[in-house]
């Protein structure tokens, strides 16, 4: 483990610091290890690398691309290259197929690049990465009855005596702020030295930097693209991390023409970049309602739209954090407490901005954003399917929704990219109900045999009211448990 402060040699892309300005110049383990700052803030680096060079890796292998990407974040002298390159390897062998993440056509230039080739058919593959670790307590945190039957079997059927599941009685945003409370409580980091795997953590987004650079290399080896043409990327998002990833890509060289954050009816990364206003819009009771319960959804108390993207129904993105401190101007001290008083005003009010124009104007130089309800969802999925014979899941129609927008709006040729969160099978209830009068459709065809018999197995998962001093109490009590089997073992 490496001190919190780095050593030479670090380059200022391996350096870190925190977005509100309380933490600099610390190394890629520590913050990797520590996961959310002190201060409240989220860890990035003290600069993004620009990386001329970057058409000489159109030919490299997903895992050697993702080396390449990782090394200039991560000193050699905290990882070495044969380290790094054997957890690379080890990382990515479990997927299904050799590509990693395949480009598909959907038609004329529009593309889906599929992130769900992963032991958990999503983007999102943490709990496999961990599931047995020695010196390893994991604590999942999911909210009671709000993901789909499928995702919370895959979580649940985990028996790893060092995977903790707890459903949390609350929504995504509340066992986010649990985790949040967590990281800034001295007492539980002290003694059981807390990290973070969701994309609160900057291993998430550096991760995903590859998807960028690689769904670019296929559109040349596989189309008439040629290196140095711009691409369009539409992202569905809600924490805004992948987005974030691309952004970085941007930054890096790769020569993006935009990136499209698309959202569903929680829109508040869609009115942010149309207004310049960050701010929750909370609606209740019936103007609430939405969705499918049987894919996860059930009614929020504190205001979130339901829809039949459900990972996406959250109030606030934690990752916009980080896109604030990169777009804020003047030095990196002046962007932390810029950042500082934003999300101190957020917390406070429920909302900032508008931010200053220059700011907003930047931004939306790399930037669009649109929304799309759940009917148009409902329609993307069945016009996929009758024209292209593609199923999408509902998280991925919402993006493919926005590019289609995007399409017939500029008239463009410019191939889009739209990204491919989700295996259609995870969110089958909303698939379902898009392609019920599709005689040639049957769903037995979409489900893995892996997931069809998650609902068969052995499960386990502890019930935990939404509090995070509960949560720190089970985390205290489970960790002394995993020690106390770890030694007899």
């Amino acid at each position: 483990m490496a001190n919190a402060s780095v050593c030479c040699p670090h380059t200022p892309s391996q350096s870190y610091l925190s977005s509100r300005g309380g933490d600099y110049n610390l190394s890629f383990e520590t913050v990797v290890m520590k996961g959310l700052a002190a201060d409240g803030g989220l860890f990035l680096p003290e600069e993004i690398p620009a990386v001329p060079e970057w058409t000489a890796w159109k030919d490299l292998s997903y895992t050697d691309l993702a080396f390449n990407i990782f090394r200039l974040y991560i000193s050699s002298s905290e990882i070495s290259n044969n380290d790094l390159k054997d957890i690379v390897d080890r990382s990515y062998s479990s997927f299904r197929v050799d590509s990693i993440t395949p480009l598909a056509r959907l038609q004329d230039n529009l593309y889906t690049l599929e992130l769900f080739h992963g032991p958990s058919y999503s983007f999102k593959d943490s709990i496999h990465g961990l599931r047995g670790k020695e010196d390893v307590s994991v604590f999942i945190l999911h909210p009671k009855g709000r993901i789909s039957p499928c995702q919370e079997d895959q979580m649940t059927t985990v028996l790893d005596s060092n995977v903790h599941n707890l459903a949390v009685k609350g929504t995504f945003d509340d066992c986010q702020n649990i985790v949040k409370t967590l990281f800034n409580d001295p007492h539980i980091n002290q003694t059981s030295k807390l990290g973070s795997v969701n994309s609160i953590n900057f291993s998430r987004i550096l991760a995903q930097i590859v998807y960028y650079f690689r769904s670019y290399f296929l559109l040349v080896q596989t189309s008439p693209f040629n290196i140095g043409d711009k691409v369009k990327f539409i992202i569905p998002t809600g924490n805004y991390g992948n987005v974030l990833a691309g952004y970085l890509a941007t930054k890096m060289g790769l020569p993006v023409d935009k990136l499209i954050v698309a959202t569903n009816e929680n829109d508040i990364l869609d009115r942010f970049w149309k207004t310049g206003r960050y701010e929750k819009k909370p609606v209740y009771d019936e103007e609430a309602k939405g969705g499918l319960e049987a894919d996860g959804v059930k009614a929020h108390t504190e205001g979130c739209k339901e829809t039949l993207s459900p990972a996406m129904d959250i109030l606030l993105s934690s990752n916009v954090e980080r896109l604030m401190w990169l777009l804020a101007k003047g030095t990196k001290e002046q962007a932390g407490q810029d950042v500082s008083a934003w999300f101190q005003t957020l917390k406070d009010t429920g909302g900032f901005g508008p931010v200053p124009k220059g700011i907003l104007q930047d931004g939306r130089r790399n930037f669009e954003s649109d929304r799309v309800s759940d009917l148009e969802t409902l329609e993307t999925i069945a016009l996929c399917y009758k024209e292209m014979g593609y199923v999408l899941d509902p998280h991925t129609a919402v993006g493919v929704t926005a590019a289609k927008r995007s399409i017939s709006r500029t008239g463009s040729q410019m191939p889009h990219i739209s990204m491919s969160t989700a295996h259609p099978a995870k969110f089958s209830h909303a698939v379902q109900l898009a392609l019920k009068d599709e005689d040639s459709f049957d769903f037995k065809n979409v489900l893995p045999p892996e997931l069809r018999r998650l609902s068969q197995m052995e499960k386990r998962v502890t019930i935990v009211d939404n509090s995070w001093e509960k949560v720190k109490e089970m985390i205290k009590n489970r960790m002394r448990t995993d020690t106390e089997i770890q030694s007899r073992d």
